[in-house]
């Protein structure tokens, strides 16, 4: 199970959030005082006021429970002192409630998830009585008790909660405890006071030995164990508990205090997702406040890595500020608190580029780390890093281009935990005039491997035929050595064209979900489409007519003949002397597209309004192509997928 989504009302600095959390790993991070640790306790009290009111039923009511099933109050005592909350740590007793206000109860509501997709929402309200704090089940009288039993199978502890702060240093002596001790400190986030019990613990089962490969993969980036740790007292005779290390074969042993800060802290975070205990539990999260505190950029990027691996056994929570843990986390695992306190909040992997951008832009595309990093007060030249660490650069003639790709490509979930970067050339004509100079400039920059090798191209046909795309694609590809693909419409835009079907239940998705238009208004949309489409036939056949043609490409030959043949080395005669019979060429393929009607091959993003506004005329509403197209792509699916689009699975 999973909290797939959690609401904070009027708890501490948080007037109302709601998160969409992943069912493995969350990293929260913003600003200072943004509320970052203050989720991980909402968290945490929620899972405490759970245990506080959960008791069994003396006798049962009809139609709700039985006698002896599970229920979140009323019967056990819901009045707590202010010394019995252990989840948030506060001086006073009205440090949790927002403002101080000690009127705004605090609402904490998790909706749980299981792998069967069903779910139950528990949300639980926090008030002040007479000095006490008084714990409530939200709807406690229509709460579906029966569904409770049901869905958690671990009664009578089906959650268990790991909190862990940063560790800096761990006391010189550590006497042994029981295990109801253990998970106290644990609860109460002093879980380092107990480091060396719940190592003895881990120490005597089949799982020590994966715990020390991953801690040297972490600190050392080894898969053996460099970092041996060691015990050789007894619980049952000893009242010490002693663990020791050793990092090289002829080195004496010593105590574990004697560790580093980022030893003791990937020790601590690694003990929070080994923890195991002795009764089955079907919700565990693990709580990780600033975990990356004591340990520097390559150790954060390992520890992610295993942490990741985990995250498939617990839902694990962390919060951090730091920048290069940031840029090392996907970002379907990142969430980003501004400051504000309002709203929903869902990974950046689901924000817009859009909002990123700037209209027109060219050169390296703001990636959606970039305005993380600059709120929480680093400086934004530092965008080229994102361009060493991603796993894609992708050249693309303009800033929408970029966007709509980017979207595109959060369609598969392989594609969640990688990290794109987008070039911006500016025009096709940059293509000719200018990739030979960044092929020499990204060849050079490397990191692991080099900038150039890790490219892709994609670009617009415009006015080519499909025979010169396929030269002009194969020789970037053998020439630059630089993978590519070229749009067969006109334009991203004339993609929509390419099949009508699945435009038409694109477009009516659009101006119901976007446009908010009657359902029952759109009828015969189908029909209509095809017929507006079918105009398009008389506009092309004036625009690519014989003079046209003629005129076109006289000026295109004016235009890049020089910069084709420095790139390729072509020969003169193929551009210029042979120019007659390859105006022919493109007047036979415009001929053919038309007679095809295959429209969309010659379609300008301008046509596509055209026929769009065409369509639906008669719903009063029309589309604005240069805003509008992106909306439209944000809202497509698998359902409404165009074949054009396919080089993205595998890009």
């Amino acid at each position: 199970m999973h909290i797939r989504k959690f609401q904070i009302k009027n708890f501490k600095s948080i007037n109302d959030i709601t998160f969409y959390f992943n069912k493995d790993l969350n990293i929260l991070t913003g600003v200072n005082n943004s509320g970052k640790t203050t989720v991980l306790e909402a968290l945490a009290m929620w899972n405490e006021c759970f245990y506080k009111l959960l008791n069994r039923a003396k006798r049962g009511v009809k139609g709700r429970y039985d006698a002896g099933d599970y229920v979140l109050g009323p019967s056990n005592n819901k009045y707590f002192d202010f010394n019995d909350i252990n989840s948030v740590r506060s001086p006073n007793f009205a440090d949790m409630f927002r403002n101080l206000d000690k009127k705004n109860k605090i609402i904490l509501t998790a909706t749980i998830e299981n792998d069967f997709s069903d779910s139950i929402i528990i949300a639980f309200i926090i008030g002040d009585s007479g000095g006490k704090y008084l714990i409530e089940l939200d709807g406690f009288g229509t709460f579906d008790f029966n569904k409770f039993n049901k869905f958690f199978k671990s009664f009578p502890e089906p959650t268990e909660v790991f909190y862990a702060s940063p560790v800096a240093a761990i006391n010189g002596t550590e006497n042994f405890v029981t295990e109801p001790q253990i998970k106290d400190s644990i609860r109460k986030r002093e879980s380092s006071e107990v480091i060396r019990n719940r190592i003895y613990k881990l120490y005597h089962t089949d799982r020590f030995s994966k715990f020390q490969n991953d801690l040297s993969f972490i600190l050392y980036n080894e898969t053996s164990a460099k970092l041996k740790i060691t015990n050789t007292n007894d619980i049952n005779k000893d009242v010490r508990v002693i663990i020791n290390f050793k990092i090289h074969k002829n080195e004496v042993e010593k105590d574990i205090a004697l560790l580093g800060s980022g030893t003791l802290q990937a020790i601590e975070i690694l003990l929070n997702v080994y923890q195991q205990t002795s009764e089955r539990k079907d919700l565990i999260f693990v709580l990780l406040d600033e975990p990356d505190s004591h340990i520097h950029r390559d150790i954060q990027k390992r520890l992610l890595k295993v942490l990741l691996e985990f995250a498939k056994e617990h839902q694990i929570f962390i919060t951090t500020h730091n920048e290069a843990m940031i840029r090392s986390t996907p970002l379907q695992n990142l969430f980003h608190l501004d400051g504000s306190v309002d709203g929903e909040i869902k990974n950046l992997y689901l924000k817009d580029l859009e909002k990123i951008g700037i209209p027109h832009y060219k050169g390296m595309y703001p990636s959606q780390y970039t305005p993380v990093i600059k709120s929480i007060g680093y400086d934004s030249g530092l965008d080229f890093i994102n361009a060493l660490e991603a796993d894609k650069i992708i050249f693309v003639e303009g800033d929408d281009d970029a966007r709509v790709i980017f979207n595109l490509l959060q369609e598969y979930p392989a594609n969640h935990n990688r990290k794109f970067m987008f070039w911006v050339l500016g025009g096709v004509s940059a293509i000719f005039s200018k990739i030979n100079s960044y092929k020499l400039f990204f060849s050079d920059i490397k990191n692991g491997k080099s900038l150039w090798d890790k490219s892709y191209l994609v670009f617009d046909k415009d006015a080519m035929t499909d025979v010169h795309i396929d030269i002009v694609s194969q020789q970037i590809n053998d020439k630059l050595n630089l993978p590519n693909h070229c749009i067969r419409a006109y334009t991203m835009e004339s993609v929509l064209f390419s099949d009508l079907t699945i435009l038409e239940k694109l477009l009516t998705k659009f101006l119901v979900d976007v446009k908010k238009i009657d359902n029952l208004l759109i009828v015969d949309l189908g029909k209509t489409l095809t017929k507006e489409y079918q105009k398009m036939k008389d506009i092309l056949n004036v625009r690519y007519s014989k003079d046209e043609v003629d005129k076109q490409y006289k000026a295109y030959i004016g235009q890049y003949s020089e910069k084709t043949k420095s790139m390729f080395s072509l020969r003169t005669s193929l551009i210029e002397d042979d120019a007659v019979k390859l105006v022919r060429v493109l007047e036979d393929y415009y001929s053919d597209v038309i007679a095809k009607e295959h429209y969309y091959k010659l379609m300008k993003k301008e046509d596509v309004q055209l026929v769009i506004n065409a369509t639906i005329l008669n719903l009063n509403t029309s589309i604005d192509i240069e805003t509008d197209f992106y909306e439209i792509i944000k809202i497509s699916d698998k359902s409404t997928w165009f074949s054009e689009w396919d080089f993205l699975k595998n890009i």
